[in-house]
């Protein structure tokens, strides 16, 4: 074979499998398990739970996640104080 019969049987290839799998459907379509092989109240289990809940982890430093932090609260407490909601 020549390198222009394979370069022509790459590119077939690529587009039978790209066609195919846009022909899936959304991944997943069901939910996923994670298994976490550690106790429940370990960090591990704590980052796992995050993350299955939709949390990014990501790293920082500390002035950083202060800010982030203070930031949260400030919105949070807006929303309640907006809403009107009172602690009975």
């Amino acid at each position: 074979m020549n390198p222009y019969q394979q370069a022509c049987g790459a590119a077939i290839v690529l587009a039978v499998i790209a066609f195919d799998a846009s022909a899936q459907g959304a991944y997943p379509n069901k939910p996923i398990r994670i298994l976490v092989p550690f106790p429940p109240v370990g960090s591990t289990d704590f980052l796992a739970r995050g993350i299955s809940r939709g949390a990014i982890p990501m790293g920082g430093t500390r002035e950083e996640f202060d800010a982030f932090i203070r930031r949260e609260l400030k919105k949070y407490a807006a929303l309640v104080k907006e809403s009107g909601i009172k602690i009975e």
